[in-house]
């Protein structure tokens, strides 16, 4: 969520340089001289902020892909009993209500089971 912020303060802050160079370019006489206005350049703001998107995204993949190979223990609790089990298994095998264990065994829950994921 900090990071979906963090791209929008970026997006508005290079919206905002660029809208302050085009009005700096627009009430600048020409100079004469053929020197380059100064202010900056919309063009580098956009490059600048695509490659902090695309970095950003490129870096938050890899470490979601690195860490998908970690070992985590999952406890599985029963409601009623309160019996627990606990395996291990692979953080990509772990689903939204089934997960295979590290000897491969598939495990499905029940409605009254709950799972804890401990890493």
């Amino acid at each position: 969520m900090l990071l979906k912020l963090f791209y929008v303060a970026l997006i508005i802050g290079g919206i905002l340089l660029v809208a302050r160079s085009r009005l700096a370019q627009r009430g600048a006489p020409r100079q004469a001289r053929g020197e380059a206005p100064r202010g900056v350049n919309p063009r580098w703001v956009a490059y600048g902020i695509t490659a902090v998107i695309v970095a950003t995204s490129v870096g938050i993949t890899a470490h979601q892909w690195l860490s998908a190979g970690d070992m985590v223990s999952v406890r599985v609790v029963n409601g009623n009993t309160g019996q627990t089990t606990v395996y291990s298994a692979y953080a990509h095998d772990v689903e939204e209500r089934s997960f295979r264990t590290a000897d491969g065994t598939v495990v499905r829950l029940a409605d009254m089971e709950r799972m804890e994921v401990v890493e």
